[in-house]
């Protein structure tokens, strides 16, 4: 049965703070963490599913699924010197695949995928003590082609069929991030009509449903679980699937979004080789101190051509891009390197 559901924030900063976040905005969202912990203890639930995208960490051009499931005997992760490992609801997670195919979802499943931060960020602060077995469900939200909100709204409403019929008792938490610049002008605020354009902290929702509020105060809501609202299929995705899961009864509704253009392209295949040395840098330590030492002796293991390897020497963006690499990828390489060269100093919880 589902006896709660919650929409927690992924943002890093909240686990890792550099020095241009405002910490106490930052705390004030652990206090809001905190009384979502205090609420999933009440809930005492057998297993936590949780709803969250892929920011390329699990999932790369070799293997794009558009929905997964993480079904094995248990998962793990990493994020700064944190090392993750959870315990799965192997026969949960069995059972949300079998049935979702039943219902017609060609489901991805996976046993071995590494565990990205938008997921145990979240359960970093708000696990219950005794932890809680956790099923991981994947919305593909960077590599195209990703699902419609049409499809994560359909996908939503038979995921709640399913965790309700079940005899276990289930949480549903659903990660998403509204910013990655809380406290600044560049900090989104959106009200929900999801959320019924609920403020403040934690609320009981009517049927023993429950959801993590933010309310201009700084606590946060994410009532869309996307990382970007407004901006496409990207952001509105797992928000959509949050709204039919919670309100199954929401049909002959039109579901907002749905034509929108996704955000980002379909990578090229002639652009392998150079998405392949941007996930490296962005994901493998091992293979970014080898290039930071000799950057061309690094990405000649990769059998990258000479133009691809100087675009990818000189960080030029617009090179890049116009050769068909990942914008994602392309930034979130940069980011890594120019971490290691120029050392930030974080404030890890």
């Amino acid at each position: 049965m589902l006896v709660g559901a919650f929409a927690c924030a992924h943002t890093p900063q909240l686990l890792a703070r550099p020095s241009t976040e405002d910490r106490d905005l930052v705390l004030r969202v652990h206090a809001a963490f905190a009384r979502v912990k205090r609420r999933l203890e009440a809930l005492r639930a057998d297993a936590i599913a949780i709803v969250a995208g892929d920011h390329v960490e699990a999932f790369f051009l070799d293997a794009v699924p558009a929905l997964a499931v993480y079904v094995g005997t248990e998962c793990t992760g990493t994020f700064g010197h944190y090392r993750y490992r959870f315990p799965i609801h192997e026969p949960l997670a069995r059972a949300v695949v079998e049935q979702g195919v039943e219902r017609g979802f060609d489901l991805f499943y996976t046993q071995h995928a590494p565990l990205d931060y938008a997921f145990y960020i979240p359960l970093h602060f708000t696990m219950p003590e005794p932890a809680a077995p956790i099923v991981p469900l994947h919305v593909n939200v960077y590599l195209p082609p990703q699902p419609t909100p049409r499809r994560c709204y359909d996908w939503g409403r038979a995921l709640g069929e399913i965790l309700r019929t079940r005899p276990e008792r289930v949480v549903l938490m659903a990660s998403g991030g509204m910013s990655h610049f809380p406290g600044t002008d560049r900090y989104v605020r959106v009200r929900s009509p999801a959320a019924g354009g609920a403020q403040g902290g934690p609320r009981p929702r009517a049927g023993g449903h429950h959801r993590a509020g933010a309310g201009q105060d700084g606590e946060h809501r994410a009532p869309d679980v996307g990382d970007a609202p407004g901006r496409g299929r990207r952001g509105q995705g797992r928000g959509v699937l949050l709204r039919a899961l919670l309100a199954p009864r929401e049909r002959g509704r039109r579901v907002a979004g749905v034509n929108d253009p996704p955000h980002y392209r379909f990578p090229p295949a002639s652009a392998y080789r150079l998405n392949r040395c941007l996930f490296a840098l962005k994901s493998d330590d091992a293979f970014r101190a080898r290039f930071l030492k000799d950057a061309q002796a690094a990405m000649s293991e990769l059998a990258l051509d000479a133009e691809d390897a100087g675009a990818v020497a000189r960080g030029d963006r617009d090179a890049l891009l116009a050769r068909g690499a990942h914008p994602y990828l392309v930034f979130m390489a940069d980011l890594r390197l120019r971490m290691e060269r120029e050392p930030v100093s974080f404030e890890f919880f």
